[in-house]
């Protein structure tokens, strides 16, 4: 739960803290209790101001990719946008490494309320590509927004 949504985590994941993602600022953070090769799998929500220019979802997704520069994805792909709660958003999955550490990201990007937001899955790559679509759409399928 957040300010401005809810959204229920798969049974068995925990909510999150600071100290697991101390550099992120996020609304919500959810995470597996089990670990897949030496990572958990999470779902993070973040503020991302910056989204409510982009009313076009091309250019939402052109935007993310231009943001997700920093992590240097791999193998990064736009997927078929998605409603979540009444509202249109982007999508791209890739994926990531941080040291030593490998994942996949898949994320969403919308807009509410004249806020924009980035839904963030990442996973562990032993985790089923069809584990992890079904991961997320139980998640964006319980999603409400509250304001």
């Amino acid at each position: 739960t957040a300010d401005a949504f809810t959204f229920n985590a798969p049974e068995g994941w925990r909510t999150g803290d600071e100290s697991q993602l101390p550099s992120i600022n996020f609304e919500a953070l959810a995470v597996d209790r089990e670990h897949r090769n030496g990572f958990s799998d999470n779902v993070n929500v973040l503020q991302e101001p910056t989204l409510v220019r982009y009313d076009d979802l091309d250019d939402r997704v052109e935007a993310a990719k231009k943001g997700l520069a920093s992590l240097q994805p791999t193998n990064v792909k736009v997927e078929s946008p998605v409603r979540i709660d009444g509202e249109d958003a982007a999508s791209l999955s890739a994926d990531a490494q941080q040291g030593a550490v490998k994942y996949v990201i898949v994320q969403y990007y919308v807009v509410h309320a004249k806020k924009g937001y980035v839904v963030t899955f990442s996973y562990s790559p032993s985790r089923s590509t069809e584990k992890r679509r079904e991961i997320a759409e139980s998640v964006l399928a319980s999603w409400k927004w509250t304001s």
